[in-house]
């Protein structure tokens, strides 16, 4: 995987309470809001840490809420995986694939049933 520099901003600040939004934004505006074919996107790299503002300000601007990893996991999958409520809640807003099944035969709606 190629790192980007809105992967790097996303990571190093994916805890942070306050972030420069217009310096997200330009980083939008050059890159995407979507990652490369089978590539984590950024709204998967934005579900590592829990800032949500981000996370909405890519949504906000049309990011693929069910975009695929090599992996076949989703933004949600992630969200599920690191235990991340708010994100999950956002993601379902946003009409997130809730029977969507990675390669590791993960399906979302596991999480809500067991």
């Amino acid at each position: 995987m190629v790192w980007t520099f809105i992967h790097k901003f996303i990571v190093q600040y994916c805890d942070e309470e306050k972030i420069d939004h217009n310096q997200f934004l330009r980083c939008i505006q050059i890159e995407g809001v979507n990652g490369g074919s089978h590539s984590p996107s950024p709204l998967h790299f934005c579900t590592i840490g829990s800032n949500i503002s981000m996370l909405e300000i890519l949504l906000k601007n049309k990011a693929d809420v069910n975009a695929v990893d090599k992996n076949g996991a989703k933004p949600i999958h992630w969200a599920c995986f690191k235990g991340n409520l708010s994100h999950i809640q956002l993601f379902l807003q946003y009409n997130s694939d809730i029977h969507s099944i990675d390669n590791c035969k993960s399906l979302f709606s596991f999480f809500f049933t067991s």
